[in-house]
């Protein structure tokens, strides 16, 4: 694979302040379902050293996502990314290094991956369109490209906002449809096979926004555009997409929300009971908000707290948490210029990623620049 960007790929990701590769990080790497901390039942809680690694690499990146099956991270870089613009790469997380690549369209900023690791989903802001990449040992090949359905509302050409591969599948695609002309953005929310919609569609303006697996044959929504704060619980059919909209649960115009085994986790702090999902419970609210990753069979969550404002800049930790009993385990305080943490992850052992911004060193206003954070407690 030809590498875009300056200097190609497989070599050392860039720093954004010449910081060195995590290269001590150890053996082992991100994965889903790796070992948490004690601290659920009668659990001693977490020692962090006095200075956790944090390590950031790869400006100008917009969306990241885990591989389920392989220890690595797949990373969007944006179209005014300094290096290797306009592509999805592949890189190591333990130790910071690019191991490929594919060049894709204008300004990817969305990724959903299948949970059998084959095959990755790019959301192309510029071209209006969803790209397939199939996924191997060997690194990331390009397939088709779809042009987005039309929006239900005005007639602009809408983008990807969220999306989700249907559990199970590798070309079934539930989309968030926006056009970041309009206010609130939301034009619609969409079922896609190999590209073509399913006729049911869900509505635009007031709906699911935000978007998230949910219980067998369901995906939950939620409007964090703004204030009906609806969570939508979606009927998954042949056909298409239906919805049931219910009031007074999460909240937030920042607000995302992320399942896990049975319960929806607001990044409000909001913790939802999805036994019957047509009858969502608010079963608890955490002592921390902020981009969240349970594991629920471990009895704890992950959370990074603070720096939720360019304007209001504030210290950034991450906090685990006890879901049995709702106490803070432990808080690592991180950094104060980090600011708005989002696509966060957790891998094995005591290794997280996000993306975050940072103040831009070049400009002397409020202008800031995106990158991946590589953690290590």
């Amino acid at each position: 694979m030809a590498g875009p960007g300056a200097g190609g790929f497989g070599g050392a990701a860039g720093t954004g302040s010449g910081g060195s590769a995590m290269a001590n990080a150890g053996a082992g790497g991100l994965s889903t379902g790796g070992s948490a901390p004690s601290g659920g039942a009668g659990g001693s809680a977490p020692v962090s050293p006095a200075e956790p690694l944090l390590e950031r690499v790869l400006p100008g990146a917009t969306a990241l996502v885990l591989d389920p099956t392989r220890e690595r991270l797949y990373v969007a870089m944006g179209a005014s990314a300094p290096d290797h613009a306009n592509s999805v790469v592949v890189l190591d997380p333990v130790t910071a290094t690019l191991l490929g690549g594919v060049d894709v369209g204008p300004h990817p900023n969305r990724l959903a991956i299948s949970d059998d690791g084959s095959t990755l989903w790019v959301g192309i802001h510029d071209a209006a369109s969803v790209q397939r990449i199939y996924i191997s040992d060997d690194g990331l090949e390009r397939g088709s490209e779809y042009l987005l359905p039309p929006g239900d509302v005005g007639s602009l050409a809408p983008t990807a906002g969220p999306m989700v591969v249907l559990p199970g599948t590798r070309t079934s695609l539930a989309v968030s449809l926006h056009v970041d002309d309009y206010s609130p953005s939301l034009v619609g929310v969409v079922l896609l096979d190999d590209g073509v919609p399913r006729p049911l569609r869900l509505p635009g303006h007031t709906g699911a926004s935000r978007l998230t697996r949910g219980p067998d044959g369901y995906l939950i929504g939620f409007n964090n555009l703004h204030g009906g704060f609806g969570l939508y619980t979606i009927t998954v059919s042949a056909y298409g997409l239906t919805q049931t909209e219910h009031a007074n649960l999460i909240s937030g115009f920042d607000t995302d929300i992320v399942y896990d085994r049975g319960l929806l986790f607001g990044t409000d702090g909001s913790v939802l009971q999805l036994a019957d999902p047509e009858a969502p419970l608010l079963s608890a609210r955490l002592p921390a908000r902020g981009p969240i990753v349970p594991e629920t069979a471990l009895s704890v969550a992950w959370v990074l707290e603070g720096a939720e404002s360019h304007a209001y800049p504030a210290l950034l930790s991450l906090v685990s948490v006890n879901l049995l009993d709702r106490s803070v385990i432990d808080t690592t305080p991180l950094a104060t210029e980090v600011l708005m943490p989002r696509h966060f992850t957790h891998g094995s052992g005591r290794r997280f990623a996000f993306i975050a911004d940072t103040p831009d060193p070049a400009s002397a206003g409020l202008s800031f620049e995106s990158g991946v954070y590589l953690l290590e407690l």
